[in-house]
């Protein structure tokens, strides 16, 4: 409550009596979604020394400084902002939910990025939670340990973004990095989080087909799918499970029926890696085809090609669907990226 610029450290409204404990609880709801694996940003139109002031030493703050990923504290426009807080985590707009009390902020945010939500709220304090759970933007039916370490990764992606402007090429930046791989078939401990992979992620799904975790389990019981993980971490932090595929093996050939890559992943050849690995799996079986299938949304535009990267070709296309095919036989595979250790073992150049 109130203006730093103008009230000072002392006389903004946090904790205590009304409206300062109405200020807290929204401020214990935010820190709860944080929790929950929703990243916090901050866009605010304030020198940023006082926005820091506040956060380090204000005694009522419930938030801390280590719980926002991103702050952008400076006198441009918030649609502006958002913009570079959603480029930043490589995040889609739609994405995001935009939060003020301002209804010329919400308005010029709703105009300039229509793809943003946007909750004005322009009620008193002690309604502001209210406003902020009524549109059900944050409901979700399951929690996962994954998404509890969220703002951490995020955070050391906005870090490693950093980096690379100081390499002297994008190579050299990836080596530094000692990025660590490892490639494996799903465990029961895993599960929860390959569904949770096909239910989110839309911008690196080959087929962006969704399952339950029921569905995942049966795959996983079954002799006709094999289910494979890719987790990855490096010199600043544990990324976690970032990916994973399904095959299903039909007769004599193998399809690759879901292939997904968490967007805080891209940019490293990982999921060339992926697939390579995968298919060399699949060449121990003794299948020498492996076909691929790519259905296009209005997110997955990136990963058209990725077949054709692999050295795959298409059998079979129509707008709905491209099918791709793998014949080890005639086919060259990619080699894995030279800066990973994948499995413990250090890639040979």
């Amino acid at each position: 409550g109130g203006i730093i610029g103008e009230d000072g450290l002392d006389g903004i409204k946090i904790g205590g009596v009304y409206p300062g404990s109405s200020f807290a609880l929204f401020q214990q709801q935010i820190l709860n979604f944080k929790h929950r694996g929703i990243i916090l940003a901050l866009s605010t139109k304030n020198n940023e020394e006082d926005v820091i002031n506040v956060f380090k030493n204000h005694p009522m703050m419930i938030l801390k400084l280590s719980d926002i990923t991103i702050i952008k504290a400076n006198w441009d426009d918030k649609a502006a902002n958002v913009s570079q807080i959603a480029n930043e985590l490589n995040i889609g707009l739609d994405s995001i939910v935009f939060v003020d009390d301002s209804k010329f902020e919400c308005e010029w945010v709703s105009s300039k990025l229509p793809e943003v939500k946007v909750i004005h709220l322009n009620e008193e304090p002690c309604f502001h939670i209210n406003k902020l759970l009524d549109r059900g933007y944050f409901d979700s039916l399951t929690y996962l340990e994954e998404d509890n370490k969220k703002t951490e990764r995020y955070k050391a992606e906005v870090l490693r973004k950093k980096l690379i402007k100081g390499s002297n090429t994008y190579e050299d930046y990836l080596k530094s990095l000692n990025l660590e791989v490892i490639i494996q078939k799903a465990t029961n401990q895993s599960l929860e989080r390959v569904a949770q992979l096909t239910q989110k992620t839309n911008q690196f799904n080959l087929s962006t087909k969704r399952y339950t975790l029921g569905q995942i389990d049966k795959m996983f019981k079954s002799n006709n799918y094999s289910i494979y993980t890719i987790s990855a971490n490096d010199n600043i932090a544990d990324l976690g499970i970032i990916g994973a595929a399904i095959i299903f093996h039909d007769k004599n050939k193998s399809v690759v029926d879901s292939f997904m890559m968490s967007c805080r992943a891209l940019g490293r050849g990982l999921e060339f890696a992926f697939l390579t690995y995968i298919i060399e799996e699949l060449r121990l079986k003794e299948e020498n085809i492996v076909e691929g299938i790519f259905i296009p949304t209005k997110k997955n535009q990136q990963t058209e090609t990725f077949y054709q990267k692999n050295n795959f070709i298409i059998i079979k296309q129509s707008e709905e669907i491209t099918t791709w095919k793998f014949n080890m036989l005639e086919n060259k595979l990619n080699p894995y990226p030279k800066w990973i250790k994948l499995n413990s073992k250090k890639i040979k150049s």
